[in-house]
């Protein structure tokens, strides 16, 4: 394990063993400080969010309230992260205490094979949560954390409630599977898909961003009924759940309809509470060759270049691979020769 690896470690075994001790008051009072302190002393990421919200907002909000967004987006991302550490303790109990339905949130509950469709917006993980802790068990697809032992432990905190988290690679497969047994599914449709990933670009707020193309395909294999859903904690720490009315496509609405449409319903929820969306998160990262780049984010970058790029990387890395085996052949024969 690296030596960054080994300080990740660190801080998740610390938390894991803390912040489910802590008082609800206490973790919440402390998302607000932590996100301030990360909104004052990290500049990427200030500086990415007042990207984007200027983007989205543009002269329709002036520049204290931009940046009030700003800061309370950062503070929701950090309470949701302490969430996940505070809810492994007690789950049901405090999932009871600390978490309410909003009345269109109840459908969601009586279609167990649903397919729920959330963003990184006020805490997505309490949606797995709430579920799970009403017998609503759910099947999900999740990019895996870089550091092993973080990512282990995150996936076995989710799987206290009955949740089942998969890797992308093979993810569609085990999530169709799950779906065709009853078994209902949670996917975050605000990343970075490329096409060659299943991805498809699709307008977002006004840009082609590009989205993951298969809620269309599940929906089509399973016939499942599609929601939108999102939750956010008050000043007191309480989480409420929303749904959007359910979701099913017609006959003649391909994927890349669905892909778009279920984008363009989150982007209204996302317009109406804007404190709760992860505007650090570089969501304009590539536009195409007929695309206007100029109204894309500073740290946008050609897709077409970056797709080149990557097939010259995955060539190398195969080419490496080969010498090392063949390296590795040359110095067994010399051996045993």
């Amino acid at each position: 394990m690296k030596f960054k690896e080994k300080i990740e470690a660190g801080v998740v075994v610390f938390a894991r063993t803390v912040i489910p001790i802590l008082p609800r008051i206490v973790v919440y009072r402390l998302s607000r400080i932590a996100g301030f302190c990360i909104y004052v002393f990290t500049p990427k990421l200030r500086n990415v969010a007042a990207a984007n919200i200027e983007l989205v907002f543009g002269n329709s909000k002036l520049d204290a309230e931009k940046r009030r967004i700003n800061i309370a987006s950062l503070q929701s991302i950090v309470l949701t992260t302490l969430d996940v550490f505070w809810f492994s303790k007690n789950t049901v109990e405090r999932v009871e205490k600390y978490m309410s339905y909003d009345d269109s949130f109840s459908s969601i509950l009586d279609n167990q094979s649903s397919i729920i469709l959330s963003a990184h917006f006020g805490s997505w993980e309490m949606i797995g949560l709430c579920c799970g802790a009403n017998g609503h068990k759910l099947t999900s697809i999740a990019m895996p954390i870089k550091n092993p032992y973080v990512d282990r432990v995150l996936n076995v905190l989710r799987g206290k409630v009955g949740a089942i988290v998969t890797a992308r690679k093979g993810g569609v497969r085990t999530v169709l599977k799950a779906l065709k047994k009853g078994r209902g599914t949670a996917l975050l449709i605000d990343q970075n898909t490329l096409p060659e990933e299943g991805g498809v670009f699709v307008p977002f707020f006004g840009l082609p961003v590009p989205v993951a193309n298969v809620t269309g395909i599940f929906q089509s294999v399973v016939n499942s009924k599609v929601f939108i859903a999102w939750c956010f904690a008050d000043e007191k720490g309480c989480y409420k759940a929303y749904a959007k009315p359910p979701f099913v496509p017609s006959d003649d609405m391909s994927s890349e309809d669905v892909t778009a449409h279920v984008t363009r319903e989150l982007e209204s929820v996302i317009h109406e509470y804007p404190d709760y969306w992860l505007w650090a998160y570089k969501r304009w990262c590539f536009y195409r060759e007929s695309d206007d780049k100029e109204k894309y984010p500073f740290y946008a970058e050609s897709y077409e270049e970056y797709s080149e790029y990557s097939k010259l990387v995955k060539k190398y890395r195969m080419a490496r691979d080969a010498v090392d085996e063949a390296n590795k052949v040359l110095m067994e024969f010399e051996e045993n020769d």
